[in-house]
């Protein structure tokens, strides 16, 4: 994943050390905080999605996560950690839903999805991974989202948690929709 996208810095976060991405401005006098720093802040006030973006990290967010005790708040000041599977991924990334498995029962697991995985293995398809996996919720792109995907979703006791919407027709459309979430580049709109 490019900074770029998100700061004004250049470069794959991979290839930098977080003293180098310290120095890029993440938001007016923001800088990019470190997942302990992030969880120390945030953790008990609000819903964190914590997505995987590379395999091997999973045993050491499950230890930040327990050692402050998210794991025992109720679920919307808690945590989900979510993940694409390892077809469904960007180049730079290397996650899979497999990797998810090391934090049930203890920490809810949401499984991401683009439009087109959705499509290649059916909604119902989805739905049914996301059962098998134990799953609290499904994260599914915008573009993939349909009442009936919500409807069987909601059915099987699944939440939905939809990315990225940013439209605010679209925004309208999911609430009517009845997901319970949404992820947007643009909060205030939400």
């Amino acid at each position: 994943m490019d900074v770029a996208r998100t700061t004004n810095g250049h470069g794959k976060v991979c290839d930098l050390s977080y003293e180098e991405l310290s120095k890029f401005d993440a938001a007016p006098g923001e800088s990019i905080p470190l997942f302990s720093e992030v969880l120390d802040r945030f953790g008990g006030k609000c819903l964190l999605n914590i997505e995987l973006k590379e395999s091997g990290i999973e045993e050491a967010v499950k230890t930040e996560i327990i050692s402050r005790e998210l794991d025992k708040l109720s679920y919307h000041q808690s945590v989900i950690v979510s993940a694409f599977d390892q077809d469904d991924n960007d180049s730079d990334a290397s996650s899979s839903w497999n990797q998810l498995q090391v934090f049930v029962p203890d920490i809810s697991i949401a499984l991401l999805a683009t439009a087109a995985k959705i499509q290649k293995i059916g909604e119902s398809g989805f739905v049914k991974k996301a059962k098998e996996y134990k799953a609290r919720a499904i994260n599914p792109e915008g573009a993939g989202v349909t009442s009936s995907l919500v409807n069987l979703a909601h059915k099987e006791g699944l939440l939905v948690y939809v990315w990225t919407v940013n439209d605010p027709k679209e925004i309208e459309r999911f609430k009517k929709l009845g997901v319970e979430g949404l992820f947007s580049d643009f909060v205030e709109r939400l």
